[in-house]
């Protein structure tokens, strides 16, 4: 036996397993919110629960004035899996919870964080281990998950229409345009230079254009929810002006309207950014801020920025931060709700 295994099985806190239905009647945690305190409150998402257990995780270690090393010694493993159980990368069990808490002084905080852990490990339609593009931190399902449960999003885009916002036309032909090999495909079916291959090619890619634009509409149900989240969104004038411009009169029309009608929603602050407006900082890329129901204290939010093929999480407190000054300018620098919606209207009659 190695000196550390050694010395792990000597000073590892024993681990007591997680008491069964029997045992929580008579256990009850002092720091679980009380029924009232649940009444009215939607249910988070289960990826929203697993980054409040790591964020407390990690605050707890920070507020016990322990290094990462310090976990790794107690829970007599890598330091890959501290930072995991820290990042949300990796679901803690029982044990490592209460090695953590018992070595950070915090054992009055176990049966909360176990009882959210379980909690997140609810089951959600974009949950799926077995699709590489649905799972792991950097996934599509993480952010899907993300958005479920945040209180609030921030929306910028001076690209096109945010997808909480489309039309399943208007996503259609986004999707279709940005899938280089689909749109040759339909191009050469057009011509007639499709032989039977690249036929049977282009039925496949378009199920998976629709199975991607139901995946946008389904994200949408967040909208119409009891307690829908606050959205404050800025779209630039520039992807509007195609829409009229460069579409399908009936295609724009439909979006348009649509955009009119999540305008009057109360839970929807939406502003239209002039083409005329002065240069500003959001011209780089889309992005959306995230901020969640307030359950860690260290919780900074997070933000989610959008290219064309990936998509890539800014988690450091000061960056997120300065993503908001950014968002704060353009909102400045946009129409008011009330002028943007007049905006709209005229460009439907544009339109008609």
């Amino acid at each position: 036996m190695s000196r550390y295994a050694e010395w792990s099985k000597r000073t590892a806190p024993m681990v007591v397993p997680p008491p069964g239905r029997a045992e929580r009647r008579d256990h009850v945690a002092t720091d679980r919110p009380s029924a009232q305190q649940l009444a009215g409150r939607r249910e988070s998402s289960p990826v929203v629960l697993q980054r409040q257990v790591s964020i407390e995780l990690r605050q707890m270690r920070v507020d016990a004035a322990l290094e990462r090393r310090d976990l790794v010694t107690a829970l007599a493993c890598s330091p890959s899996k501290i930072h995991m159980l820290e990042t949300a990368e990796r679901r803690p069990t029982y044990g490592d919870l209460q090695t953590w808490t018992a070595t950070c002084a915090r054992p009055d905080r176990l049966e909360s964080l176990w009882h959210r852990t379980g909690l997140g490990k609810a089951t959600r339609w974009y949950i799926d281990p077995k699709n590489p593009n649905l799972s792991g931190p950097q996934s599509f399902g993480r952010f899907v998950g993300l958005e479920e449960g945040a209180d609030t999003l921030r929306l910028w885009d001076p690209l096109g229409i945010t997808g909480l916002l489309q039309t399943a036309d208007y996503a259609r032909e986004m999707i279709t345009v940005v899938d280089l090999d689909l749109a040759e495909a339909k191009r050469k079916r057009d011509l007639d230079l499709a032989d039977a291959e690249h036929e049977m090619d282009l039925d496949v890619a378009v199920a998976e254009v629709e199975e991607r634009v139901q995946v946008r509409l389904r994200r949408q149900e967040i909208l119409t929810r009891p307690e829908p989240p606050r959205l404050q969104i800025v779209l630039a004038e520039t992807p509007l002006r195609q829409l009229v411009l460069a579409t399908d009169a009936a295609l724009a029309r439909a979006q348009l309207r649509r955009l009119v009608d999540h305008a009057g929603n109360p839970a929807i602050d939406l502003r239209v950014l002039p083409i005329n407006t002065r240069l500003h900082p959001g011209q780089h890329c889309p992005f959306t801020i995230m901020d969640f129901p307030i359950h860690a204290a260290a919780d900074p939010g997070t933000v989610y920025l959008e290219s064309l093929f990936t998509g890539d999480w800014v988690n450091d407190p000061d960056k997120i931060t300065g993503y908001r000054r950014v968002f704060d300018v353009l909102v400045d620098l946009a129409l008011t709700p009330q002028a943007s919606v007049e905006y709209l209207r005229g460009l439907i009659r544009e339109v008609d």
